[in-house]
């Protein structure tokens, strides 16, 4: 899809703001697949940010924790599941879609035009412990 967009990308100086996840940066066990899969979309941000940034285009990422959405809605669902991952986040909460899109606008914006290549984890917390 970036290098599709590619042309009207350059056309207007964008930036391209890819959706990885936690557990492309750190191992889960439990879902290897889905692991590697995100793990190749972090290098796929920076392998494209260091060639496009000089033709003054930035890829950036982001890497969200555990937020309820329609992919983690089944597992969230099991009893006690939701209870066990709160134990694991410092900031005591799951994160929210508002949590990501504001990261989101933040790398849109001009506010972000210094950053190039970084994945920003959204997480609360819980890749620390």
């Amino acid at each position: 899809t970036c290098t599709r967009c590619y042309a009207a990308l350059k056309a207007a100086r964008g930036k391209v703001i890819l959706i990885n996840s936690v557990s492309g940066l750190k191992t889960s066990a439990g879902i290897p697949a889905y692991s590697a899969s995100k793990a190749g979309l972090a290098s796929l941000t920076e392998s494209l940010a260091q060639r496009w940034a000089p033709e003054g285009l930035q890829v950036n990422g982001i890497a969200p924790g555990i937020v309820p959405t329609k992919l983690t809605e089944k597992a969230l669902a099991q009893p006690g599941r939701t209870e066990a991952n709160l134990q694991r986040i410092p900031l005591g909460r799951l994160g929210s879609t508002g949590d990501i899109a504001n990261i989101a606008a933040f790398l849109a914006s001009g506010l972000s035009d210094y950053v190039v290549g970084q994945t920003i984890v959204a997480d609360g917390g819980m890749m620390l412990t």
